[in-house]
Formats: structure tokens, C-alpha cells, sequence
């Protein structure tokens, strides 16, 4: 399969050199800013192979690999604190790599054209797979299944994080930085002509990971009138790198470069404040994720036909999860020796068995109409984000619903009602948005910017909502159906790291309502036995929370948010609108062929897709993909 498309937003910053060479790795060396954000050139290639020598036992091999080479989607600066206005305001129309872009201000801003994303570059993102699959049918009701499995996988993204790029050194700008309260007892030396004509980098990400994994499982069923049992033994085994390229570091650029100034860094800050194009990237300052993960698993689900119509179902696991996580950071680059020096390393052992269980009942009032009740837990292990440990989270959760179909199969309707409770809840958090001391030395607070997104232990939390589903045939070849879903999800007792001092917090990037409307129809045989099919989607995401914070409007200006920031305290609800038509059944020759086309976002609707809160410095959005059309061509033989 062949998957390209260009990106929707130009590059103002396209054609920036850059140049990641390094004695490290050859994974990339000189390279240039793209002129397209959010491109990808995606390859992928699945194989399979059967052998059944008999009625009761078969093999199956399954293998895929998939490339896809892109480039980041655009991050689009909707407001900068004082530091970066600051800067942008010096610029004085400076075009050397774009120029600076943002947008006007706007509650509600819509994709733009073009942003300068000078930083940005072209990554990969690569994985490769195998899979035997072993069926033995031992008797007539025992079966045996065993699924080996092995897969690798390595990434590369180079972005910008903040948006704020394009930016260039100049007399005025040092003078600006000279003039301001950076750290208490550091000043900014005066300008000298070398820094002349630099790149300055607001923020922006370097990521680099490769990842392999083993796992086996063998699986038991028995099956009889009154019983199906199943039972298996899972292992699991992966390696995990996450970094920036290696020897050089993850994340930095002018906040980076404030925060090891404050420490007394001064060559460190001056180099991460701005970027010489004309030399190659630096070296050493390093944040490196070495993790082994080792998991062992056994389970076992009864279903109890007690009676025709109601069946019980219990079940139940065992996890034994190890993991160990070595984080290296910080360090020089000796040129000499061609090695990082000084780096500090912590290695942090994770060790848990943990049991879950679930008992559920399914009651069938007739053969179409089934109700059910299950209450389970489960439980994912614990482990370290760069710097912070997170703990092992647990969830207990009820559900009751229904299954129906009525009518003759001309309606379906299926309902869901769940509550859970979650303790120690993993949460992806900003670092902006985290408070820790163990993320450094400077700053009041200290903040986990300098991390990306870290996972914390965020207490305690609720979660309570409903999903239902309807679909209808109320004419042959033709059906009409809906999704609608609502959850309300509380912290409990939020973690102190997002709190900031015991700021009122509530839950984000999660939508109250979510909604889907659809309608298909498939006309009869036109020749032969070929049709047309015609069909309408349209989902709905329901406005979410951008920053956690319950008091943005009202709290005083400070390192964790900007009471001028309000203004995008949310995500705006929207509707994406899809269509299809297609001519199916064609006969050609011996194959059976269909021809299609189809479009995603026929609106074309422009509205941000993801806000980032980058603490009280920056506010940068990223969009909805604009319209997309595609013709298909499938061949089944």
C-alpha cells in the first residue's frame, strides 16, 4: 500500500539548513527546513502464509512491514508571554528564515495558510512484524492456540513545539535580553559580530526512539453445553531507547537556554538561545530512556450456561510486571575523546504482581434481546517519566447495558451505562503544566518544560457516562444510524504537582459528548452483479479543557499560567463531515473489483484540533486536516 499526501499548511521557514552531524549516529545529517507541515509518504507491505495439513490443525505466518517518511504537523502560535513578545517585537520585519507568523487573536482560530516552522524537519517513522499463529483442535471440545509474536520499531520527529520560529540574533535582541531580569546575579554579555544572523528557537523537540518487543501467548478452550472455559499464559518482553538523537539534546531553545543560565551555564545558554546554521548541531546536554519491561500473565474465563437464557461469567488474572528504567541527562561533548562527559544516570527498578478480576451476568430476555451486568478491575504497572516515578494505577468499574435487535433485525439498539474509579491514575501532563523539584534546580516553581510531556500519578478519579447506539433499515439497501456517548470525568484528589499550590484543576482534552450520525445505501445490481454504494458520516467532538487550571481568568500571572491566556481556555466542539461512493461487485474477469471515491472533512472545517499551554509563555494550536479526496481501487481475487 501507498499512502502520500502533501501537507495543508506552507512553510514560511522552508529551506532553513540544518545540520544534525554527528560522531553518535547516522541516522540523519544536513538536512533543510520542509515547505510543507503535516506531508507524509507512507509504504507498507503485509504478507501471509497458511499450512493446514489437517482438519484439526493449522499455521499461519504473518508478516508486515510499514515506512512512513513526513514531516510535523505546523504549530501555529496563537500568544506569547512577555519573554518571547519581547523578542518577536525586535525582529523589525527580519526575513533571514521566513519571518515570524502569528496569526490574529482569536477564541476560535482557523487554519492558516502558512506559519514559519523553521526548526521543523523531515522524520520517519518505521516498524517491521512477525506473527505464527498455531490452531490445534485437540477434540471436539478442546482447543489450543499459540501466538508468537515479535516486532521492532524506530521513530524520528523534529519539530517545532511552541511555533515561535523564524526568529533571528541581532544587537537589539541582546541588548533586550541584557535589560530584562533573566536570573538573579547573571547578566547577558554584550553583542559580538559571530552571533550575527543565527537562528533563535522559541522551543522545539528532537525525537529519536527505537523499540523491540517479544511476547508469547498459548491459550486453552474448552467448550461444552453447559461450560466454556478458557485459560492461557502470557509473556512479554521489550527494549525501549526514547531520546533525541543520540549525544544531543531532547528539547531546547530560548527557555532551555534561560533556565541553564540561571544556573550559571552561560556557553550552554548562549548556544541553546540560538542556533548557528552554518555549523553543525550541538552536542551533549543529553535526556536518554533506557527501559526493559518484562511481563508475566495468567487467566482464566468460565462462561456458565445456567440456563438457556442467563449465562455467568467470571474470570481472572495474575501480572507479574518488572521493569527497569535508566535515565541519563546532562553532560558536555569533549571533542577530543568524541564522547559525552558528565552526564548523571539513575536507574529505577519497577516490581509488581498484581491480581484483576471481573463477574458479569447476561440475561436474554428472547433471542434478539440481551441485558447484562459485569463489574472487573484491572490494573497497568507503574514506572518512571524521565525524572518522576509514577505509580501502579487500578481501576473498579460496574457496567450494565443492553443488546437488541427488534423489528424483524429492521432496528438495533445498544446502550452502555459504566462508572469506574480510578486511583493513582497515569496521566500525560505538559511539563509545562508539572511542578516537581525533581525536573531541576531553577525556576519558582520548578517546572518539567524541559521534559515535553512527562506521565505523573495524578490521586484518585471518576469516571461515569453512557454510550448508545441505534442503527435502522427502514427500506432494502438502505440504513440510518447514531452513536451519542457522554462521560464526565473528575480528579478527585488531583496530584500537587498540577495543582501549584492548591489551584482549583479539572480534567483536559477530554470531551463531555461525543456523537455520531450516519446513513448508507446500496442500490440493486445495475448489471450483472455490480452496485452502487452511497454513504454520509458525520462525527461530532464536543469542547474540551486546554489547560487545567479552573481559576485561568483570575489567577495572578506566574510560571504555570497567564491570566491572558483564558482567552483559549478551551477547545471548541465541531462537526467532520465524510462521504463515500463507490461502484462495487464489478466483474473482471475471474476478480471481483470495486471502484471508489470518497473525501474526509468535506466542510473543510479549519478549527484547531489540539491547543498547547506551554506554562505562561505560549499558547500554539495545531488544526483539523483540510479536505481530503481519494479514488479507490480494490481487487479481491
Amino acid at each position: 500500500m501507498h499512502d502520500e499526501r502533501r501537507g495543508d499548511i506552507r512553510n514560511l521557514g522552508a529551506g532553513t539548513p540544518l545540520d544534525f552531524t554527528s560522531p553518535f549516529h547516522n541516522i540523519i545529517g544536513k538536512t533543510k527546513s520542509p515547505n510543507w507541515l503535516g506531508s507524509k509518504d507512507a509504504n507498507s507491505v503485509f504478507a501471509a502464509v497458511k499450512m493446514e495439513p489437517n482438519d484439526s490443525f493449522n499455521l499461519t505466518y504473518k508478516f508486515d512491514w510499514t515506512k512512513n517518511d513526513s514531516t510535523p504537523e505546523a504549530r501555529v502560535p496563537l500568544w506569547n508571554g512577555a519573554l518571547l513578545s519581547g523578542l518577536v517585537a525586535l525582529q523589525a520585519g527580519d526575513t533571514t528564515y521566513g519571518g515570524y507568523y502569528q496569526p490574529p487573536a482569536s477564541s476560535s482560530p482557523k487554519r492558516p495558510d502558512a506559519v514559519n516552522n523553521a526548526f521543523a524537519a523531515p522524520g520517519y517513522n518505521k516498524s517491521m512484524g512477525h506473527v505464527i499463529t498455531a490452531n490445534w483442535q485437540a477434540t471436539d471440545s478442546i482447543a489450543v492456540k499459540n501466538i508468537t509474536a515479535w516486532r521492532t520499531a524506530s521513530a524520528l520527529g523534529i519539530s517545532s513545539i511552541m511555533g515561535v520560529d523564524g526568529l533571528t540574533v541581532t544587537p537589539a535582541v541582546i541588548a533586550y535580553l541584557g535589560s530584562i531580569t533573566l536570573a538573579p546575579g547573571f547578566t547577558v554579555p554584550a553583542y559580538n559580530a559571530s552571533q550575527a544572523g543565527q537562528l533563535i528557537d522559541g522551543y522545539v523537540g528532537v525525537n529519536y526512539g527505537k523499540y523491540s518487543q517479544f511476547s508469547d501467548e498459548l491459550q486453552v478452550t474448552y467448550r461444552s453445553r453447559l461450560l466454556t472455559l478458557t485459560a492461557g499464559a502470557l509473556y512479554f518482553k521489550s527494549h525501549e531507547l526514547a531520546s533525541g538523537l543520540p549525544g544531543s539534546p531532547t528539547n531546547f531553545g530560548v527557555l532551555v537556554g534561560l533556565g541553564a543560565l540561571a544556573q550559571g551555564n552561560f556557553p550552554v545558554y548562549l548556544s541553546n538561545l540560538s542556533y548557528d546554521t552554518t555549523s553543525p548541531f550541538l552536542l551533549g546536554n543529553v535526556q536518554e530512556k533506557h527501559q526493559t519491561t518484562q511481563s508475566m500473565a495468567v487467566y482464566t474465563q468460565a462462561e456458565f450456561h445456567l440456563t438457556p437464557k442467563l449465562d455467568a461469567v467470571l474470570g481472572g488474572r495474575i501480572t507479574r510486571d518488572k521493569k527497569t528504567q535508566t535515565f541519563v541527562e546532562g553532560g558536555t561533548y569533549d571533542p577530543v575523546s568524541q564522547t559525552v562527559v558528565g552526564a548523571s544516570s539513575v536507574t529505577t527498578p519497577f516490581k509488581k504482581t498484581k491480581p484483576s478480576y471481573s463477574i458479569g451476568l447476561n440475561y436474554k430476555l428472547d433471542y434478539s434481546v440481551m441485558v447484562y451486568g459485569k463489574y472487573s478491575t484491572a490494573y497497568l504497572s507503574g514506572g518512571a517519566s524521565g525524572p518522576l516515578v509514577f505509580q501502579p494505577e487500578t481501576v473498579s468499574s460496574w457496567e450494565a447495558g443492553l443488546k437488541s435487535d427488534w423489528f424483524n433485525h429492521h432496528l438495533r439498539f445498544n446502550l452502555a451505562l459504566y462508572t469506574a474509579k480510578y486511583k493513582n491514575l497515569q496521566s500525560a501532563q505538559s511539563g509545562s503544566n508539572v511542578i516537581d523539584a525533581a525536573c531541576g534546580t531553577t525556576g519558582d516553581p520548578v517546572s518539567c518544560s524541559a521534559y515535553g510531556v512527562v506521565v505523573i500519578s495524578n490521586g484518585n478519579v471518576r469516571s461515569r457516562g453512557f454510550e448508545a447506539e441505534a442503527t435502522v433499515a427502514p427500506a432494502a439497501g438502505l440504513t440510518i444510524g447514531g452513536s451519542l456517548a457522554y462521560n464526565d470525568t473528575k480528579w478527585l484528589n488531583p496530584s500537587p504537582q498540577i495543582t501549584d499550590g492548591g489551584r482549583p484543576v479539572a480534567p483536559t482534552a477530554l470531551p463531555k459528548w461525543m456523537a455520531g450520525v450516519n446513513a448508507q445505501y446500496i442500490t440493486p445490481p445495475l448489471f450483472g452483479d455490480a452496485s452502487m454504494l452511497f454513504r454520509i458520516d458525520a462525527n461530532y467532538q464536543g469542547k474540551y479543557r486546554n489547560s487545567p487550571f479552573l481559576d485561568l481568568a483570575t489567577h495572578p500571572a506566574d510560571t504555570a499560567s497567564d491570566p491572558a491566556q483564558a482567552t483559549w481556555e478551551y477547545t471548541a466542539s465541531r462537526w467532520i463531515l465524510n462521504g463515500r461512493v463507490a461502484l462495487r461487485d464489478i466483474e473482471v474477469g475471474p476478480l471481483d473489483a470495486e471502484l471508489a471515491v470518497w473525501a474526509r472533512n468535506l466542510t473543510n472545517n479549519k478549527d484547531a484540533s489540539y491547543m498547547l499551554m506551554f506554562g505562561a509563555q505560549n499558547v500554539n494550536a495545531s488544526f483539523q486536516q483540510a479536505r481530503t479526496i481519494g479514488v479507490d481501487f480494490i481487487v479481491n481475487y
